[in-house]
């Protein structure tokens, strides 16, 4: 700012603009992250190779979402659910499969 100033002696106005998006890529390695997720069911995945799983999210109206299955599912226990599972529950995304 000072050089421009010094240059233009006071007589120029500017509008300067600065892009920080890579300042906002730092995050939690248990966060969640949609450039990250998988489309489809995974039995082991995390969003940082050998990282945690991710933490289950917030929706605007309070309830919890989950990406993982619970432990106790009968079929896919802890298994990570995938985009398409995601938000094809939420009404969302639908492409019929075959399991």
């Amino acid at each position: 700012m000072d050089i421009f100033e010094d240059k233009t002696h006071g007589f120029k106005r500017a509008l300067f603009l600065f892009d920080n998006a890579t300042l906002h890529q730092k995050q939690a390695p248990d966060a969640p992250s949609a450039h990250k997720m998988v489309k489809n069911l995974k039995l082991i995945w995390t969003p940082c190779l050998g990282g945690p799983k991710m933490q289950n999210s917030v929706l605007p109206d309070g309830s919890v979402q989950s990406f993982y299955f619970p432990n106790n599912h009968p079929t896919m226990p802890g298994w990570f659910k995938g985009m398409q599972v995601i938000l094809e529950k939420h009404g969302l995304f639908f492409v019929p499969r075959e399991w």
